[in-house]
């Protein structure tokens, strides 16, 4: 440290007490430059991914990894004193600085009230940080190089750790009570299919067979698992039907050359039989219309869980088992 009276009234990289002007040691900067290059490689690598969604949808699926990280280096400025080491403070700095980056450029995480605090923190870190930089540049050559210690050990000085602590408090405070309003949410798995798969990739449960089957028929295939993990029971019927129903008129349509002209289950089940399809097919069809597609087009009747849940599977084998058919007629 510099001897106290030298350090008198001001810190040693407040602005006010002209000593960004100086330079440090070849020694130390080289100690500085080492420890930026530690937080630059961090920035680098870290990848704060907020969320993932593989469908167009406004509901996303939100990396919990991301938050951890950000408040593990934005916390740390809570280890900074006044008798700090700026070698030590810079690692904690940088990060802080990438993190909170990454906290108010990402879309996906709404923030409101605790944005401009996050800004004021932000603003306060990269002017400290900046004013660490002047002190890496190579000492200037003139006469005032003279008077600079050999050996100075700069530290963070009480007027950036007031700065940096006060804004931090505020920020915490806001976004603490901000946080309890924010719609994160855990949703059960549903029978033995994982919310992830629902959510993401209901109609990997058709196989290779979705690859014969129309867009319509994978859209509503996957909008009735999101349903099922949403729990939406009866709207996972509805579009579990939906989407055999695509499925079935497709069949009609490549083994006809015309689409029904009444749009109905039952006649559907008629114009599939007519056409030689195979009876197990049409039988499980007819079971479905009969035991729930007339009855969902009815407000009074709902599905509880377990039922939709066998109609999800019904109706995806269902569909299979129209395309294994249509395959065996060679229609595609």
């Amino acid at each position: 440290m510099l001897p106290s009276e030298k350090r008198k009234g001001a810190d040693r990289l407040a602005p006010e007490c002209s000593l960004l002007e100086r330079a440090a040691s070849s020694t130390e900067r080289r100690a500085l430059t080492s420890t930026r290059s530690v937080a630059t490689s961090w920035r680098r690598e870290a990848v704060f991914l907020w969320y993932e969604a593989t469908w167009e949808s406004d509901v996303n699926q939100v990396n919990l990894w991301g938050f951890y990280s950000i408040g593990g280096h934005v916390r740390q400025l809570r280890t900074l004193e006044t008798e700090t080491a700026i070698a030590q403070a810079l690692p904690i700095l940088e990060n802080s600085v990438t993190a909170l980056h990454y906290l108010l450029e990402e879309d996906m995480i709404k923030l409101e009230h605790s944005r401009i605090p996050a800004a004021q923190l932000l603003e306060v870190l990269e002017e400290f940080v900046e004013s660490i930089k002047r002190l890496l540049q190579p000492p200037a050559q003139s006469t005032m190089s003279l008077l600079i210690p050999t050996t100075p050990d700069y530290s963070v000085g009480e007027y950036w750790n007031n700065r940096i602590h006060e804004s931090l408090t505020l920020f915490e405070n806001v976004f603490r009570t901000e946080l309890n309003y924010v719609h994160a949410y855990e949703i059960s798995d549903k029978g033995i299919f994982s919310t992830t798969k629902l959510m993401n990739s209901a109609d990997e449960g058709l196989g290779d067979a979705k690859k014969r089957m129309s867009k319509l028929a994978i859209s509503d295939a996957q909008a009735a698992g999101r349903c099922l993990a949403l729990d939406l029971p009866t709207a996972c019927g509805f579009h579990s039907l939906r989407a055999l129903e695509a499925v079935i008129v497709d069949y009609i349509v490549r083994k006809t050359g015309a689409k029904p002209t009444k749009r109905d289950l039952g006649e559907y089940v008629r114009a599939l039989n007519d056409n030689g399809a195979d009876q197990d097919v049409t039988s499980t069809i007819d079971q479905l219309r009969r035991i729930q597609r007339n009855p969902l087009m009815h407000p009074e009747h709902e599905l509880d869980e377990p039922t939709a849940i066998r109609v999800f599977q019904l109706c995806q084998s269902a569909m299979v088992a129209c395309v294994a058919d249509m395959e065996k007629q060679n229609l595609f």
